[in-house]
C-alpha cells in the first residue's frame, strides 16, 4: 500500500511539473509578443531559438562594448618630482614668475615645496655682485613653504645657506637683458653661488625674460628701438650666449618666449599690466607654469590648478576660457625656447586683395615719380557711411550700432596691420577730400592721441607713419561736410608694393640718413675750437668721430608734451617744415667731452627727458652759441636728448640746412 501510494505521490509528481513546463513557453510568448515579434519576424520561423541567442549574443556584445570604452587605467601621468626647491636671485620679474609656483607644485601633488625670490626692484646683475661683495641684507626674501610668502630682510648669502636648493634662477635686469655687454659680472656671481651655495649640487638657471608691450612706455624701451621684436631677439640672443659661455649655467627658463608665443594669439599683446609687468592673472599664471614645466617637464595640460580669487581690491583671476591658449604657449616654448612659435588660437585676419592699376592710377604713380609697374591697388573694402574713432575702441560706428548724426558723414575701410600696408606704400586723396588714419596698437586698447585728418595729395608710408601702430584703418570725408555715398570712394586710393623695394621718387624721401661732413669742415672745424681753447691744436680731430646725428626734415620735438616726434604723418601743425630733428640719444652715445658745432644763423634746442613718453617742466631753450662742449652739467637729470634744429630767422629747411649743425664725439 505504501509502495501504491509512493507511486502515486510520484505520477503526481511527475504531472505538475511537466505542467509547469508546459506553462512556462506560454506565459513567455504572450509576455513578450509586443516586445519580441518584430525580431522573431525579422529572424527566423523558430522564435524560442533564435530570441534566446540574439538576446545572449546582443548581451554579450553590450558587455564587450562597455567594458572596452572604459578606461580602466588613469590617464593623468604621475609627477615624478616629489620635492623642488627654488631660490630665484631676481627682482619684479622674478617676483611675478615665481607667484603661482608654489600653488601649481602643490596642485600636481608635490610632497615638499620651497620657494623663495630675493627681491629687489629693478636689481641688475652689477647691483647683485656689489651686494653679494658686501654681504648686504638688502634683499626682500620671499619665502614661500606652507603656500604663503614671508618677508624679511636677507642676504644672497644668508639665502644660499638658508636651504639645500635644488635650482638658483639668475636674470638681468629687464631693460638690459637683451645687451651682453652688462653682463661682465655675471661669472663672479656664479663663482659666488657655487662658492655658498649649501648644495653644491644645485642647477643654475638663466630667466629668459619677456620683451615689453609694444605701446610700453619704460625709459629702457629705447634700448631697443622701442620695437618689441627687436628687444625678445635680443633677449633670445643673450639666453645662447649665456649657454654658450658659462659653463655653469644649466639652463634657462624661456618665460619670454611662452609670452611672445601668447602674443601670436587671439589674446593679444596684452600680458602685462603696465606694459611690461605680467598682469596679475594671466602673466603671472602663464610664467610660473613655464617655469614649472621648465624644472619638472610635466605636461602642463594636465595641471588643473589656476587663480580664481582677488585680493584686496586686484583680480588675479585667470579666465578658464583662456587656459588651453596658455598651455599651448608654455608647453611650445619650452620645447622651442629660442623662436616664437605661431598659436593655433591665433586670431584668423582675412587676407587683403588688390587689383591691377588702371590707366589713370598709371598716371597719378607716373606723374608723381614712382614706377607703375611696382604698385597694385589695395582693395579698401570700405563701408559706405560709418567711420572709427580710435581713441574710444576699434569698433566700426554704423547706422546699425549708433544714434550719431555724424554717421552719413563717413565712409571707413577695414582694419589693416603693417604687412597689408609696407613701408613704401603711397596713400592718395583726391582734391576737395580727406582722411583720417586711425590707429591701434592693440585693438582691444583705445588710443591716447588720435591721428589729425590728412588732406595732402600723397602720403608715402615709412616708419614714422606706422610709429608704434600695428593697426591702422581709414575715414574718408568731404573736406565740406556732406553725405558720402559708394561713389566718393573713387576719390581715395592706396597702393601697395609688389616688389620688395619700391622705387621711391627724391621728392617723397624723407632725408633720415646721416649728413656726411667732409675732412675739410672737420678740419676748419678743429681750427677754430684750437683757437677757442676747446681742443689743445687741430691735430685734435683725430681723437673725435664725427656723429651721425640721424636728421630728419621737418619734424620736431617737444619734451614739454612727450618724446614722440612730431611730423606730417601724425600732426597738422603748420610749423612742422620750420625744423630738422635727430633721433633720441643716451648718454653712452653723447658722453662727456662731446662737442656741439651750430653755424651763425642757426639754433638748436637740446630736449630732454628723465624718462620717455613723460613730459618735461621747464623745456630746455634753444641755443645759438657756436660751440657747447657737453658735460655732466649738460647732461643732469636727463636720461635722454634730442636736438631740433632751425633757423633763427624762420624759414622752411631742407636738407642743406642740417650741414649748419654738427656734433663731434671723443674717440673710446
Amino acid at each position: 500500500m505504501k509502495k501504491l501510494t509512493s507511486l502515486v505521490a510520484l505520477v503526481l509528481a511527475l504531472t505538475m511539473v511537466l505542467c509547469a513546463c508546459n506553462t512556462t513557453p506560454a506565459e513567455s510568448t504572450t509576455d513578450s509578443t509586443t516586445t519580441s515579434t518584430t525580431t522573431t519576424e525579422a529572424t527566423t520561423p523558430t522564435p524560442t531559438t533564435t530570441e534566446t541567442t540574439t538576446a545572449e549574443t546582443t548581451t554579450e556584445e553590450t558587455t564587450t562594448e562597455e567594458t572596452t570604452t572604459v578606461a580602466p587605467e588613469p590617464t593623468v601621468p604621475e609627477l615624478e618630482t616629489k620635492s623642488l626647491k627654488v631660490l630665484a636671485i631676481g627682482n619684479s620679474f622674478s617676483e611675478d614668475a615665481t607667484a603661482f609656483l608654489w600653488d601649481i607644485c602643490d596642485s600636481a601633488g608635490m610632497d615638499e615645496i620651497i620657494i623663495a625670490n630675493l627681491y629687489i626692484g629693478g636689481c641688475s646683475l652689477d647691483t647683485h655682485w656689489s651686494n653679494m661683495q658686501a654681504n648686504a641684507a638688502a634683499y626682500d626674501y620671499q619665502y614661500n613653504e606652507w603656500g604663503s610668502f614671508n618677508k624679511s630682510k636677507k642676504s644672497i648669502r644668508w639665502a644660499l645657506e638658508d636651504e639645500e636648493w635644488d635650482i638658483i634662477t639668475i636674470q638681468q635686469v629687464s631693460q638690459n637683458s637683451g645687451m651682453t655687454e652688462t653682463f661682465g659680472n655675471l661669472q663672479n656671481i656664479l663663482d659666488y653661488i657655487k662658492q655658498y651655495s649649501k648644495n653644491p649640487d644645485a642647477k643654475i638657471y638663466w630667466h629668459m625674460t619677456w620683451a615689453y608691450q609694444q605701446n610700453s612706455t619704460h625709459s629702457g624701451f629705447a634700448n631697443y628701438g622701442k620695437d618689441q621684436m627687436t628687444m625678445y631677439n635680443a633677449i633670445l640672443d643673450a639666453g645662447k650666449y649665456v649657454l654658450e659661455n658659462y659653463e655653469d649655467i644649466d639652463g634657462v627658463i624661456p618665460s619670454g618666449t611662452a609670452v611672445q608665443n601668447l602674443r601670436t594669439s587671439d589674446f593679444g599683446d596684452k600680458v602685462t599690466r603696465d606694459g611690461y609687468h605680467m598682469s596679475w592673472s594671466t602673466g603671472r599664471y602663464m610664467t610660473a607654469l613655464t617655469w614649472f614645466h621648465t624644472f619638472t617637464g610635466y605636461p602642463v595640460e594636465y595641471v588643473e590648478w589656476y587663480p580664481t580669487h582677488s585680493r584686496a581690491g586686484i583680480s588675479y583671476a585667470v579666465n578658464p576660457d583662456d587656459l588651453d591658449v596658455i598651455r599651448e604657449s608654455v608647453t611650445n616654448a619650452v620645447k622651442d625656447p629660442f623662436k616664437v612659435t605661431t598659436s593655433q588660437f591665433a586670431l584668423i585676419v582675412e587676407p587683403v586683395k588688390t587689383t591691377a592699376l588702371t590707366d589713370a592710377d598709371r598716371k597719378l604713380l607716373k606723374d608723381a615719380g614712382f614706377n607703375p609697374d611696382e604698385y597694385a591697388v589695395l582693395d579698401l573694402e570700405m563701408h559706405v557711411q560709418g567711420y572709427y574713432n580710435s581713441s574710444s575702441a576699434s569698433t566700426l560706428t554704423t547706422k546699425d550700432n549708433s544714434t550719431a548724426a555724424n554717421v552719413v558723414n563717413f565712409n571707413a575701410s577695414r582694419i589693416f596691420n603693417r604687412t597689408d600696408i609696407p613701408f613704401g606704400s603711397v596713400i592718395s586723396v583726391d582734391a576737395g577730400y580727406q582722411y583720417r588714419p586711425e590707429a591701434w596698437t592693440d585693438l582691444s586698447a583705445k588710443t591716447a592721441s588720435r591721428p589729425a585728418n590728412v588732406s595732402d595729395a600723397l602720403v608715402v608710408v615709412d616708419k614714422d607713419w606706422w610709429g608704434s601702430f600695428s593697426y591702422r584703418a581709414f575715414n574718408l570725408s568731404a573736406v565740406t561736410t556732406k553725405t558720402m555715398t559708394a561713389d566718393d570712394n573713387a576719390h581715395f586710393r592706396v597702393y601697395v608694393p609688389t616688389v620688395a623695394n619700391p622705387t621711391i621718387p627724391e621728392s617723397e624721401k624723407k632725408p633720415t640718413t646721416a649728413l656726411v661732413t667732409s675732412g675739410d669742415q672737420k678740419a676748419a672745424d678743429f681750427e677754430v675750437l684750437a683757437k677757442l681753447g676747446v681742443v689743445s691744436s687741430a691735430s685734435d680731430m683725430t681723437k673725435y668721430n664725427v656723429f651721425d646725428w640721424k636728421p630728419t626734415v621737418a619734424s620736431y620735438y617737444n619734451s614739454s608734451s612727450n618724446s614722440t616726434r612730431i611730423s606730417a604723418a601724425n600732426s597738422t601743425a603748420t610749423n612742422i617744415p620750420n625744423f630738422i630733428s635727430s633721433d633720441i640719444f643716451q648718454k653712452k652715445d653723447l658722453p662727456v667731452g662731446t662737442i656741439i658745432i651750430v653755424d651763425a644763423g642757426y639754433q638748436y634746442r637740446p630736449e630732454g627727458w628723465t624718462k620717455l613718453d613723460s613730459k618735461t617742466s621747464p623745456r630746455p631753450d634753444n641755443v645759438d652759441a657756436n660751440v657747447v662742449v657737453v658735460n655732466e652739467g649738460w647732461w643732469g637729470s636727463y636720461a635722454y636728448r634730442a636736438f631740433n634744429v632751425s633757423a633763427t630767422a624762420t624759414k622752411t629747411m631742407t636738407a642743406a640746412d642740417g650741414a649748419h649743425f654738427r656734433i663731434y664725439v671723443p674717440k673710446a
